[in-house]
């Protein structure tokens, strides 16, 4: 499978955690919208924020005493390759699609690094717990928390994913996240004995 699949290696900014770890998880979200795809793609978004996390950042402007604006504006990516509607329908007096998703086998890693940022705190643009906070400004190497993931998907499929993830995450900010493309070499189901695409899906 050596022209037929790529790894893709995202370290995200989005999760705050210090330890290194992998978790496959089966997430049950729900959405809502005017469309019954608007609805399926809001629940998914909920459940890749879900397993994720979510970048946020806000921007308040106080004149005079007064509020003039309070802006929140937050952000999650992750790649669902399969998901099943568990309920679905629409809602008779407000006429908006509800539907009910299980997206399963979710796999992501909490690690620490830093890149040209250097790990400095003050940088960051997402707050971190007091916790997470005095560990960073306290610790000698100076990493931070980040998220890591693993995307496997047929070569043909590369360009689409990376646009779809860059769209989603670049904000200017340090912590947007860097993607990796690799060659894959071969791909095994343990299970099955499957192989080669097969095996992905």
């Amino acid at each position: 499978m050596k022209s037929t699949g790529k790894i893709i290696w995202l370290g995200l900014c989005l999760v705050l955690c210090s330890v290194f770890w992998a978790q496959a998880v089966t997430i049950t979200a729900t959405g809502s919208g005017p469309t019954r795809q608007a609805a399926i793609n809001n629940a998914l978004r909920a459940a890749v924020e879900q397993a994720m996390g979510a970048y946020i950042q806000s921007n308040t402007r106080v004149v005079e005493g007064r509020l003039d604006y309070d802006r929140i504006i937050s952000a999650s990516a992750g790649y669902i390759r399969h998901y099943d509607v568990l309920a679905e329908g629409q809602d008779p007096i407000d006429q908006v699609y509800k539907v009910k998703v299980r997206v399963p086998s979710f796999t992501a890693f909490k690690v620490l690094g830093r890149g040209k940022q250097g790990g400095r705190l003050k940088e960051l643009a997402y707050r971190v717990s007091p916790e997470v906070a005095e560990k960073l400004e306290t610790s000698s190497y100076g990493f931070i928390p980040k998220r890591l993931l693993l995307v496997v998907v047929p070569e043909a499929m590369v360009p689409k994913v990376v646009e779809r993830i860059i769209r989603v995450n670049q904000s200017g900010e340090h912590g947007d996240g860097k993607i990796f493309v690799l060659p894959m070499e071969g791909v095994f189901r343990v299970r099955t004995g499957e192989e080669g695409l097969e095996a992905l899906f």
